[in-house]
Protein backbone atom coordinates (compact mmCIF):
# COMPACT_ATOMS: atom_id res chain seq x y z
CA UNK A 1 0.00 0.00 0.00
CA UNK A 2 1.40 3.16 -1.29
CA UNK A 3 1.17 5.93 1.84
CA UNK A 4 3.05 9.46 1.35
CA UNK A 5 4.03 9.62 5.03
CA UNK A 6 6.14 6.91 7.99
CA UNK A 7 3.16 4.77 9.18
CA UNK A 8 4.83 4.19 12.42
CA UNK A 9 4.91 7.84 13.24
CA UNK A 10 1.60 8.41 12.07
CA UNK A 11 0.76 5.75 14.33
CA UNK A 12 2.52 6.97 17.18
CA UNK A 13 1.23 10.77 16.94
CA UNK A 14 -2.71 8.75 16.89
CA UNK A 15 -1.74 6.44 20.21
CA UNK A 16 -3.68 8.79 22.81
CA UNK A 17 -7.04 8.99 20.80
CA UNK A 18 -6.71 5.18 19.77
CA UNK A 19 -8.60 3.89 22.27
CA UNK A 20 -11.20 6.29 21.39
CA UNK A 21 -11.64 4.37 18.11
CA UNK A 22 -14.92 2.08 17.23
CA UNK A 23 -14.47 -0.95 19.51
CA UNK A 24 -15.17 -4.74 18.70
CA UNK A 25 -18.72 -6.08 19.66
CA UNK A 26 -17.47 -7.69 23.25
CA UNK A 27 -20.17 -10.32 21.56
CA UNK A 28 -17.49 -11.01 18.75
CA UNK A 29 -15.27 -12.78 20.81
CA UNK A 30 -16.78 -15.70 22.27
CA UNK A 31 -17.67 -16.34 19.24
CA UNK A 32 -13.90 -16.65 17.75
CA UNK A 33 -13.43 -18.64 20.85
CA UNK A 34 -15.79 -21.61 19.86
CA UNK A 35 -15.13 -21.39 16.17
CA UNK A 36 -11.56 -21.68 16.62
CA UNK A 37 -11.48 -23.67 19.38
CA UNK A 38 -9.47 -21.84 21.39
CA UNK A 39 -8.58 -23.30 24.87
CA UNK A 40 -6.45 -22.40 27.64
CA UNK A 41 -3.26 -24.54 26.26
CA UNK A 42 -3.82 -22.27 23.29
CA UNK A 43 -1.22 -19.85 21.90
CA UNK A 44 -2.26 -17.19 19.79
CA UNK A 45 -0.38 -14.49 17.85
CA UNK A 46 -1.93 -10.84 17.56
CA UNK A 47 -0.20 -8.94 14.13
CA UNK A 48 -0.18 -5.21 13.99
CA UNK A 49 -1.69 -5.33 17.78
CA UNK A 50 -2.30 -1.86 18.22
CA UNK A 51 -3.42 -1.71 22.02
CA UNK A 52 -4.60 -4.59 22.29
CA UNK A 53 -8.43 -4.40 21.50
CA UNK A 54 -7.46 -8.27 20.26
CA UNK A 55 -5.32 -9.58 22.35
CA UNK A 56 -6.69 -8.72 25.85
CA UNK A 57 -10.34 -10.16 25.14
CA UNK A 58 -8.59 -13.54 23.89
CA UNK A 59 -6.46 -13.48 26.37
CA UNK A 60 -9.28 -14.30 28.80
CA UNK A 61 -9.72 -17.41 26.97
CA UNK A 62 -6.24 -18.63 26.23
CA UNK A 63 -2.76 -19.35 27.60
CA UNK A 64 -0.67 -16.68 25.79
CA UNK A 65 -1.30 -14.12 23.55
CA UNK A 66 1.71 -12.69 21.54
CA UNK A 67 1.20 -8.88 20.58
CA UNK A 68 3.31 -7.27 18.19
CA UNK A 69 3.50 -3.88 16.95
CA UNK A 70 6.05 -1.20 15.12
CA UNK A 71 4.32 1.82 16.96
CA UNK A 72 5.83 2.46 19.87
CA UNK A 73 3.38 4.78 21.10
CA UNK A 74 0.52 2.35 20.38
CA UNK A 75 2.87 -0.46 23.25
CA UNK A 76 3.03 2.45 25.38
CA UNK A 77 -0.68 2.88 25.97
CA UNK A 78 -1.31 -0.88 25.20
CA UNK A 79 -3.74 -2.30 27.54
CA UNK A 80 -1.34 -4.64 30.61
CA UNK A 81 -2.33 -8.46 30.84
CA UNK A 82 -0.90 -11.57 32.46
CA UNK A 83 -1.41 -13.73 29.30
CA UNK A 84 -0.40 -10.91 26.69
CA UNK A 85 3.74 -10.67 26.13
CA UNK A 86 3.60 -7.55 23.95
CA UNK A 87 6.63 -6.75 21.45
CA UNK A 88 7.87 -3.92 19.13
CA UNK A 89 8.04 -5.46 15.91
CA UNK A 90 7.65 -3.64 12.36
CA UNK A 91 6.40 -6.30 10.42
CA UNK A 92 7.87 -5.30 7.03
CA UNK A 93 11.13 -4.85 8.17
CA UNK A 94 12.13 -6.94 11.23
CA UNK A 95 11.36 -10.87 11.42
CA UNK A 96 9.25 -12.20 14.55
CA UNK A 97 9.07 -15.71 15.90
CA UNK A 98 7.51 -17.26 18.71
CA UNK A 99 9.04 -19.59 21.22
CA UNK A 100 6.93 -22.01 19.47
CA UNK A 101 4.45 -22.25 16.51
CA UNK A 102 1.10 -20.30 17.69
CA UNK A 103 -1.91 -21.77 17.01
CA UNK A 104 -3.74 -19.26 15.08
CA UNK A 105 -2.96 -15.78 13.98
CA UNK A 106 -4.92 -12.81 14.52
CA UNK A 107 -5.34 -9.39 13.23
CA UNK A 108 -7.33 -6.45 13.03
CA UNK A 109 -7.83 -2.97 10.98
CA UNK A 110 -3.99 -3.76 9.63
CA UNK A 111 -3.53 -6.03 6.96
CA UNK A 112 -3.56 -3.39 4.04
CA UNK A 113 -0.54 -2.24 6.17
CA UNK A 114 1.96 -5.79 5.21
CA UNK A 115 3.94 -6.50 2.24
CA UNK A 116 2.97 -9.47 0.71
CA UNK A 117 6.34 -10.94 1.46
CA UNK A 118 5.93 -9.57 5.08
CA UNK A 119 2.93 -12.05 5.37
CA UNK A 120 3.81 -14.77 4.31
CA UNK A 121 7.24 -14.37 6.54
CA UNK A 122 4.74 -14.07 9.52
CA UNK A 123 2.85 -17.12 8.38
CA UNK A 124 5.74 -19.51 7.43
CA UNK A 125 7.45 -18.38 11.14
CA UNK A 126 4.86 -18.53 13.48
CA UNK A 127 1.71 -20.76 12.48
CA UNK A 128 1.25 -24.21 13.63
CA UNK A 129 0.02 -26.65 10.92
CA UNK A 130 -3.74 -26.53 11.09
CA UNK A 131 -4.00 -22.86 12.57
CA UNK A 132 -5.89 -20.29 11.17
CA UNK A 133 -5.23 -16.88 10.17
CA UNK A 134 -8.04 -14.10 11.43
CA UNK A 135 -8.96 -11.03 9.98
CA UNK A 136 -11.19 -8.80 12.18
CA UNK A 137 -12.54 -5.26 11.74
CA UNK A 138 -15.55 -2.85 13.28
CA UNK A 139 -17.37 -0.49 12.26
CA UNK A 140 -20.40 1.85 12.28
CA UNK A 141 -23.84 0.37 11.11
CA UNK A 142 -24.85 3.06 8.34
CA UNK A 143 -28.74 2.51 8.77
CA UNK A 144 -28.84 4.65 11.65
CA UNK A 145 -29.60 8.50 11.32
CA UNK A 146 -27.02 9.19 13.31
CA UNK A 147 -24.23 7.38 11.67
CA UNK A 148 -25.37 9.01 8.01
CA UNK A 149 -24.59 12.60 10.00
CA UNK A 150 -21.06 11.92 11.43
CA UNK A 151 -20.29 10.15 7.68
CA UNK A 152 -21.30 14.00 6.26
CA UNK A 153 -18.63 15.41 9.05
CA UNK A 154 -16.37 12.97 8.03
CA UNK A 155 -16.26 13.71 4.46
CA UNK A 156 -16.18 17.55 5.20
CA UNK A 157 -13.01 17.46 6.76
CA UNK A 158 -11.62 14.22 4.44
CA UNK A 159 -11.82 11.71 7.34
CA UNK A 160 -12.17 9.04 4.80
CA UNK A 161 -10.43 6.24 6.18
CA UNK A 162 -7.70 7.42 4.29
CA UNK A 163 -7.23 4.86 1.79
CA UNK A 164 -8.03 4.02 -1.96
CA UNK A 165 -11.02 1.45 -2.23
CA UNK A 166 -9.08 -1.95 -2.53
CA UNK A 167 -6.72 -1.38 -0.27
CA UNK A 168 -9.00 -3.76 2.54
CA UNK A 169 -9.29 -6.95 -0.37
CA UNK A 170 -8.11 -9.16 2.32
CA UNK A 171 -9.36 -12.06 -0.11
CA UNK A 172 -6.52 -11.21 -3.06
CA UNK A 173 -3.79 -10.75 -0.14
CA UNK A 174 -4.91 -14.06 1.78
CA UNK A 175 -5.09 -15.53 -1.82
CA UNK A 176 -1.46 -14.52 -2.63
CA UNK A 177 -0.28 -16.76 0.76
CA UNK A 178 -1.97 -19.76 -0.29
CA UNK A 179 -5.39 -19.39 2.24
CA UNK A 180 -8.73 -19.45 1.50
CA UNK A 181 -12.08 -18.11 3.84
CA UNK A 182 -13.47 -20.54 5.60
CA UNK A 183 -15.88 -19.05 7.73
CA UNK A 184 -17.52 -15.39 8.75
CA UNK A 185 -17.96 -14.52 12.72
CA UNK A 186 -20.57 -11.50 12.86
CA UNK A 187 -21.48 -9.74 15.87
CA UNK A 188 -23.52 -6.42 16.70
CA UNK A 189 -23.87 -4.01 19.53
CA UNK A 190 -24.93 -1.01 20.20
CA UNK A 191 -22.45 1.37 22.25
CA UNK A 192 -22.86 4.54 23.77
CA UNK A 193 -20.15 7.21 23.48
CA UNK A 194 -19.81 11.04 25.23
CA UNK A 195 -19.77 13.44 22.46
CA UNK A 196 -16.44 14.71 23.21
CA UNK A 197 -15.05 11.59 22.33
CA UNK A 198 -16.51 11.67 18.91
CA UNK A 199 -13.08 14.13 18.33
CA UNK A 200 -10.76 11.89 19.49
CA UNK A 201 -12.33 8.96 17.33
CA UNK A 202 -12.12 10.92 14.26
CA UNK A 203 -8.59 12.45 15.38
CA UNK A 204 -7.92 8.15 15.48
CA UNK A 205 -8.56 7.73 12.00
CA UNK A 206 -6.24 10.87 10.57
CA UNK A 207 -2.79 10.09 9.30
CA UNK A 208 -0.13 11.71 8.12
CA UNK A 209 -0.65 15.78 7.15
CA UNK A 210 -4.50 15.07 7.59
CA UNK A 211 -4.26 14.24 11.24
CA UNK A 212 -1.89 17.32 11.88
CA UNK A 213 -4.92 19.74 9.75
CA UNK A 214 -7.36 18.24 11.83
CA UNK A 215 -5.81 18.84 15.15
CA UNK A 216 -5.32 22.35 14.10
CA UNK A 217 -9.01 22.67 13.16
CA UNK A 218 -10.04 20.42 16.79
CA UNK A 219 -12.48 23.16 17.94
CA UNK A 220 -14.36 23.57 14.85
CA UNK A 221 -14.59 20.21 14.33
CA UNK A 222 -15.81 19.58 18.39
CA UNK A 223 -18.46 22.22 17.20
CA UNK A 224 -19.50 20.78 14.67
CA UNK A 225 -19.70 17.12 16.47
CA UNK A 226 -21.67 18.44 19.33
CA UNK A 227 -23.91 20.42 17.28
CA UNK A 228 -25.27 17.69 14.92
CA UNK A 229 -25.61 15.10 17.87
CA UNK A 230 -27.40 16.83 20.25
CA UNK A 231 -30.79 15.70 18.74
CA UNK A 232 -29.49 12.13 19.90
CA UNK A 233 -28.00 12.58 23.25
CA UNK A 234 -29.54 10.93 26.48
CA UNK A 235 -28.12 10.92 29.67
CA UNK A 236 -24.71 12.76 28.16
CA UNK A 237 -24.29 9.85 25.72
CA UNK A 238 -24.73 9.08 22.17
CA UNK A 239 -25.60 5.72 21.35
CA UNK A 240 -24.00 4.17 18.04
CA UNK A 241 -24.46 0.98 16.35
CA UNK A 242 -21.66 -1.35 15.42
CA UNK A 243 -20.81 -4.88 13.87
CA UNK A 244 -17.57 -6.69 14.48
CA UNK A 245 -16.72 -9.33 12.56
CA UNK A 246 -13.56 -12.28 11.87
CA UNK A 247 -13.03 -13.34 8.98
CA UNK A 248 -11.84 -16.84 9.62
CA UNK A 249 -8.70 -18.22 6.46
CA UNK A 250 -7.52 -21.84 6.43
CA UNK A 251 -4.23 -23.11 4.50
CA UNK A 252 -5.45 -24.37 0.98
Amino acid sequence: MKVDYDILKAHDKQAPFYKYRTPYARSLFPALVEKLSITPQSTLLDVCCGQGELAVPLAEHARKVYAIDGAEEMLAHARPHDRVEYARCDVNIDGFAAPAPVDHIVIGRALHWLKPDSLQRLIDANLAEGGKFVICSTYWYSGWDIIKTLNEIAHKYQIVDNYEKGAFDTREKMENVKFSPEYLVKSRAVFKVRPQNLLYHFLSQAYGEKFDILYERSSELSADIQKVVAPFVKNGRVALPLISYGKIFRRD
